[in-house]
């Protein structure tokens, strides 16, 4: 307090002084800069007793009000000067009533009692030390400008002392750590004490020849302190740097300049600040951007362009995190700025390196084969799910004589093998075989693997046999394991335990297994015999052999060339690659994937063979793991983010085609190019994986697409080895600072472990125990502990009964996933402006979206189960974009009316429409008023189910594009299906739960030209009239549980189109004539595929 009064006597002397100057001269306040100097010092001088006030006499509110209130109000003539003058806003200006800001609010958060003791103190002493820097700052830079003639001797060192409180200043912005007050404390400290020596006294060439020893020893102080300050900073960047993705090509660099274009139209306040250093940033990358594309077919193959490459990625990937910071708005420290203005910096200096090295590099053809500018690019085919890999028919029949001949009690058949020789491939083909589907009466496959839960393969079988319900889904593991027993009992079943590790997943199961000695099996694949032998000590497994080398070629020809032959000159250099492979068969299938992209002449396949040689290991599975490895190594640059994303799901789980893709692009690893759909881009990668035999197809959709891929655990394993590597993916069970993690353990331990990561910008959840989320947990930790996520996916994860509204402070997410027993989101999810996929999973049912939903420009994808209605929340606008970019949507409740019209109208992009339908009658009271459609001229798929009472015509108008139609529980009468058969692009129909309600079906002349695939699925139809001619194109039907239907028309024997028939759960007599049909097609020449589960089962 002494000091203080002390400066309060020196700055009433010199407002004194001023005073006089101005009697004196008769001039105006207004043109002496320096008067305003001074009353920004009286202001920090003001700000100070005030806080002094605040620590120690706290209990005085009187006083205390009486500062606040003058802290309300700055100056009018300070308003004035700051207008006129011709420089602007000073930053000391700035500072000091920023100061007055911050005191304001330390005693408003005491007053409201919303800030701790500990805080209240704290924060008070931090703004002292900023005050006393700022100080002496205004003093060192008033010995410069004004006393310039008593300072020469001193002038360096004043210098030096001013620059390093500029650089202090920058220091004290934002939060500190505990470490950082104390270096702050330190640094005001010495600036207090040198301050108040030179205020004591007037300034003259005597009291600067007394203050300039204490010089050398302040300038040492304040370089030491800054110099702790900035490793600080520059340990924060070092650690941002050793945890950014090791990514290559363009593509995340596209992804960034997009996104960073996007933030320069914005007008928040931490982007305003900083929208200068922005635009550099943009502009340099786009340059070098650039600068990659016209050296991309050189840069793998040229050291020097490789790193300029790497550089120029990796300072792309620093940027969109800093910026992504910036936006984020309230998660700046003080580092921050420096770290931009550095950022730009070294982004200069790496344009004028790639500049040089271009330039000494160019025109140089350094050839390496093969590489990824050597890859082929053409269009790819979907293969057929489980693609013969070679013809070991030896090898199926004698699993199949295995399980359909010897004893009739309860037996266990094994087939071993080491990883990659295609033990499940083998027993998928004898699972599906015509003669087995027959012979047992259910059938049921479970994947098992290393980390396996009793409850998961449990529900897995049961989910193979009936539909599993939210009952099921909530019963205890006892009550599943006697729900397997009774469905299994008195019936000769078949269950597949594929990869199964260890005997204690058998002994988990056992119990559940009738032996009703019907001769029902058990089919185990696994890599350890001794595991197999230990399940049934008294039946020997089937040791699964290695393909010969002929084998190899064959199966390597088939892969490349199909029927045709290999070329003559390809001959040798093809046989030695296959005899490479050591007969395993995965090894095979990823070479033919490698060569399938390259040029195919006897030079590059050499130089393939001798490749595969230098890396082949002695041990077999080391072997196939090189050869999977080469694969992934000559992988286009944009390919190998996706294959590795491809490890995100659990082992041996299929992989959701469509959330895959999804979140590939909220990850950044597809460009919007503006010629083709993000979605289609998203499927050509897929398709390319595929035909590079990375990833596999599971399940086909009905129109032709995938469904569901997966990968072999061998490639798995490949994936989430490079992640690690690259620090693309982290598998954790604990916290992390990877830029993505997959954590994959208990819900439980998940919540009590508080997983954290600074910079990890993906967070997904995968569950592996129970299925059903039914216990609510508090995920609000994830708000705090990972900022600045971009993919959120915590489908899994039972959130409660209120939507997290903490989830709205990740402006930077573009995927969002959220499970729970919510009835409503706020309308406050349009702060996620950003966002693409919002997915929720409402537990309980219907869930209430907010009418501003529609404003949320960029969202892609959304989709909500069970289902949606949309309502006007209070001080909601009902004004939203004329067009909507939404391509995907499910399942929102639409009515017939204006509202709703207005709405579809304006989605002119929705590819794919899944609702429900309530009823709503015309004018004459008997028929249902359908929306109109006609107008959503992309959409191509559309899914609805009526919820109404009573089942009435309904008057459709159906877009023409449409390619697949489902509907359910509508109980039309069959006249009304012409309105359907009409559509000219209709390929995929699927009649469900009494869509349709009558005996008899008349098809008629002229309908379903284009129909290729049919489901009759619960239905009463006993009668149905049709021929071959009625559909044209037909390749596939499937009829279930239509109990009352007796036979498919004869006249489907004269087809040349019909592939498959599944009948499942259907009549006896419906069985036969499916039969007949497939002798007569047979007799035809023609390869029909009829597969039929047994109706007999009662559940």
């Amino acid at each position: 307090m002494k000091l203080t009064l002390i400066e309060i006597k020196a700055t009433i002397s010199e407002l004194g002084s001023f005073s006089h100057s101005f009697h004196v001269t008769e001039e105006t306040w207004d043109a002496d800069p320096a008067f305003f100097r001074l009353l920004e010092k009286m202001e920090l001088l003001r700000v100070e007793v005030f806080l002094i006030n605040l620590l120690y006499q706290r209990t005085n509110l009187k006083i205390l009000d009486g500062y606040i209130d003058s802290f309300d109000m700055e100056p009018t003539y300070l308003q004035s000067y700051q207008r006129d003058a011709s420089k602007g806003e000073s930053e000391v200006h700035k500072l000091t009533w920023l100061y007055s800001e911050e005191a304001s609010s330390i005693y408003r958060s005491f007053h409201d009692k919303s800030i701790t003791e500990d805080k209240y103190r704290d924060e008070p002493f931090k703004l002292l030390d900023k005050i006393k820097l700022l100080k002496l700052e205004i003093l060192m830079e008033e010995l410069l400008n004004r006393q310039p003639r008593l300072i020469v001797n001193v002038k360096d060192q004043i210098e030096s002392i001013d620059q390093g409180l500029r650089l202090s200043r920058t220091y004290s912005v934002g939060l500190l750590e505990e470490n950082e007050k104390l270096i702050l404390a330190q640094a005001a400290a010495a600036a207090s004490s040198f301050y108040y020596s030179l205020r004591e006294n007037e300034i003259t060439e005597d009291a600067v020849r007394k203050f300039s020893h204490l010089l050398p020893a302040l300038v040492e102080k304040m370089n030491v302190l800054n110099a702790q300050f900035k490793e600080i900073y520059l340990s924060h960047r070092r650690s941002l740097r050793s945890n950014l993705p090791k990514m290559e090509g363009i593509g995340c660099i596209d992804f960034f300049l997009v996104d960073l274009l996007e933030q320069l139209k914005s007008k928040a306040d931490s982007v305003l600040s900083m929208k200068q250093q922005f635009h550099v940033v943009h502009e340099e990358i786009k340059f070098m951007r650039s600068f990659l594309t016209d050296i991309e077919e050189q840069y793998n193959e040229h050291q020097d362009l490789k790193t300029v490459a790497s550089r120029i990625i990796q300072v792309t990937l620093e940027a969109e995190y800093l910026i992504d910071l910036v936006v984020a708005g309230d998660h700046l420290r003080w580092y921050h700025q420096l770290w931009l203005s550095d950022l730009v910096e070294d982004v200069k200096l790496i344009k004028l390196q790639a500049r040089d090295t271009y330039k000494n590099a160019h025109g140089i053809n350094i050839h390496n084969v093969p590489t990824s500018s050597m890859m082929v690019s053409s269009p790819a085919e979907l293969p057929k799910i489980d693609e013969v890999v070679i013809d070991l028919a030896d090898e199926k029949k004698k699993v199949i004589d295995r399980l359909k001949v010897g004893s009739g009690k309860l037996d266990v058949v094994s087939v071993v093998g080491m990883a990659g020789l295609g033990k499940t491939t083998l027993v998928r083909r004898v699972y599906k075989d015509p003669s087995v589907t027959h012979h047992f009466h259910v059938r049921a496959w479970c994947c098992v693997s290393q980390a396996y839960q009793k409850r998961e393969l449990l529900l897995q079988i049961l989910g193979d046999i009936m539909k599993l319900t939210d009952d099921m889904l909530e019963m205890t593991d006892e009550d599943l394991e006697m729900k397997l027993y009774k469905c299994l009992k008195r019936n000769r079943y078949l269950i597949v335990m594929d990869d199964m590790w260890s005997i204690e997943a058998w002994y988990d199961l056992e119990q559940s297994f009738p032996n009703d000695k019907n001769g029902s099996r058990i089919l185990i694949t696994s890599r350890h015999s001794e595991v197999a032998a230990k399940v049934q000590v008294d039946s020997t497994p089937h040791p699964l052999r290695l393909l010969s080398d002929d084998e190899s070629w064959k199966l390597l020809q088939k892969k490349l060339f199909d029927t045709k032959d290999c070329p003559n000159e390809l001959m040798e250099a093809g046989k030695q690659i296959a005899e490479s492979c050591k007969g395993l068969p995965l090894a095979v299938v990823a070479i033919a994937g490698l060569l399938e992209r390259t040029d195919k002449t006897p030079d590059i396949w050499k130089q393939v063979s001798e490749s595969i040689c230098s890396r082949i290991a002695d041990d077999p599975e080391m072997r196939c793991m090189d050869i999977l490895e080469l694969s992934y190594r000559y992988l286009p640059t944009h390919l190998k983010p996706c294959f590795l994303y491809t490890a995100i799901v659990l082992e041996d789980k299929d992989i959701p085609v469509r959330k895959l893709t999804w979140l590939w692009r909220a990850e950044g690893f597809i460009t919007d190019t503006g010629v083709e759909s993000i979605e289609d881009i998203a499927e050509g990668y897929l398709r390319d994986l595929i035909e590079r035999s990375l990833v596999m197809p599971s399940k086909r959709r009905s129109h032709g697409g995938m469904k569901t891929c997966h990968v072999h655990d061998m490639l798995r394993t490949l994936c989430i080895r490079k992640s690690e590597e690259e620090n693309l993916l982290q598998f954790q069970n604990e916290p992390s600072n990877s830029s993505h993690e997959d954590i994959d353990y208990g819900r439980n331990h998940f919540i009590m472990s508080r997983p954290s990561g600074p910079y990890v910008r993906s967070l997904l959840y995968s569950a592996t125990s129970d299925s059903y989320p039914t216990c609510p947990y508090d995920i609000s930790f994830i708000f705090e502990n990972f900022k600045l996520l971009r993919v959120l996916d915590l489908e899994c994860i039972n959130m409660g009964y209120s939507f997290p509204t903490g989830v709205l402070v990740l402006v930077g997410l573009r995927y969002l996933a959220l499970c729970g027993d919510i009835d409503s989101i706020p309308a406050s999810i349009t702060h996620l402006q950003n966002l693409e996929t919002l997915l929720v999973k409402g537990l309980k049912g219907r869930i209430l979206l907010p009418y501003a939903i529609w404003n949320m420009e960029k969202l892609r994808h959304l989709h909500v189960k069970n289902y949606a209605t949309i309502t006007l929340q209070d001080g909601e606008s009902t004004i939203f974009p004329e067009v909507l970019n939404l391509v995907s949507l499910s399942s929102p409740y639409l009515l017939y009316g204006i509202g709703i019209e207005n709405i579809m109208r304006r989605l002119v992009k929705l590819r794919k429409l899944r609702c429900l339908f309530s009823e709503l009658r015309d004018d004459t009271g008997k028929c249902n008023q359908f929306p109109i459609m006609n107008f959503l001229t992309e959409l191509e798929s559309l899914n609805v189910l009526y919820s109404g009472r009573v089942g009435l015509p309904c008057k459709f108008d159906f877009p023409l594009n449409l390619r697949k139609l489902t509907l359910s529980k509508f109980r039309l009468p069959w006249d009304c299906i012409s309105d359907i058969g009409r559509l000219p692009n209709l390929e995929v129909l699927k009649l469900l739960s009494k869509a349709f309600d009558g005996k008899v079906w008349e098809m008629k002349e002229g309908e379903f030209l284009k129909l290729k695939f049919l489901k009759l699925d619960s239905l009463n139809l006993s009668e149905w009239n049709a021929s071959s001619d009625h559909l044209p194109q037909l390749q596939h039907l499937i009829l279930q549980s239509c109990w009352q239907l007796k036979e498919v028309p004869p006249g489907f024997g004269d087809s040349f189109t019909l592939e498959i028939i599944e009948v499942q759960m259907c009549t006896s007599s419906l069985e036969e004539s499916v039969k007949r049909l497939e002798e007569e097609q047979q007799e035809m020449g023609n390869e029909l595929k009829v597969l039929v589960d047994h109706s007999d089962m009662d559940f």
